[in-house]
């Protein structure tokens, strides 16, 4: 009996000797699928980025936030071109990657100092705050986000930036009354402080007016155009009416402008309705033959 208690004994103690190696043997596989912690030489540390772009844009009403438009790719964060340039006279760095996630916390390291980093969605850095550099047109967006931060030596740094529209967005719109009112045709022209010319418009044998966003500096731009009444009779020619310009002086950067065009009243004689998002901003009357222009 004797001997049995003493065979039992041993055999419960080699179990419990296997089940202690056994989770020595997996600790020490675990440890070694972990990565070794970073350890930064003296005067140098490093950042650890998280980037993402936002997918919303001002709109001047009661909605407050909206989406970009259909048709946009919002970029990944990550993907964003990223440069950093030390702000601290005496530590030179400047240096460009061409893609956020490329940015290696282990092998990118920087001297302590304080950085401006910028990330953005061109092939070259434009640089928002000059607004002159920022692209125009359709389906343009420029997507730029700017953080300032210090790297402390023998740290990761966490640094995040939300990247961000640094266009203005402009649409022209025509409700089907205006389409009715002026069933010959409409051609009008948003022109922008830079010079750029953009037109939308429809005409008398098609009405449908193309959804267009174009994507230009926050900076002046003004709207002017002509629209075209029905014919009087057969013998007279359509009335072209011509309208005053729209003029935005100080449009915002990452907000959408709509402007609408409407009309009311009955008869030969009507008011157009222009509406900024919404929001009646002007009234013409349209009572005169300004024009007697071929139909468009």
């Amino acid at each position: 009996n004797h001997r049995t208690l003493m065979f039992m004994n041993d055999s419960n103690f080699m179990k419990r000797t296997f089940v202690l190696l056994t989770a020595a043997v997996l600790l020490a596989a675990c440890s070694k699928n972990e990565p070794d912690p970073i350890r930064y030489p003296e005067g140098t540390g490093a950042l650890a980025l998280n980037v993402g772009c936002t997918p919303e844009v001002a709109a001047v009403t009661r909605a407050g936030e909206v989406p970009l438009p259909d048709g946009i790719t919002v970029p990944d964060g990550m993907d964003l071109r990223m440069r950093i340039v030390s702000t601290t006279t005496g530590t030179p760095f400047d240096r460009v990657w061409a893609r956020v996630r490329e940015y290696n916390p282990r092998q990118d390291l920087m001297p302590e100092a304080d950085y401006r980093i910028t990330v953005f969605s061109t092939s070259q850095w434009v640089g928002a705050e000059n607004v002159d550099n920022i692209p125009e047109g359709e389906n343009k967006p420029y997507f730029e986000g700017v953080t300032n931060t210090r790297v402390v030596a023998r740290q990761q740094t966490p640094v995040t930036i939300a990247a961000k529209l640094a266009n203005t967005i402009v649409r022209i719109d025509f409700t089907e009354r205006f389409r009715n009112y002026f069933p010959n045709g409409a051609r009008f022209t948003l022109t922008t402080a830079a010079g750029n010319k953009f037109e939308v418009g429809y005409s008398a044998e098609d009405h449908t007016v193309a959804e267009t966003y174009w994507y230009v500096r926050p900076k002046r731009f003004t709207i002017a155009g002509l629209a075209v009444k029905q014919l009087p009779s057969s013998t007279a020619d359509a009335e072209v009416v011509r309208f005053a310009e729209v003029v935005n002086e100080t449009p915002a950067a990452r907000t959408l402008y709509t402007y609408k065009f409407d009309v009311s009243g009955v008869g030969d004689t009507g008011e157009v309705i222009i509406t900024l998002n919404e929001n009646p901003v002007a009234t013409e009357t349209v009572d005169t033959e300004l024009n007697d222009d071929a139909i468009l």
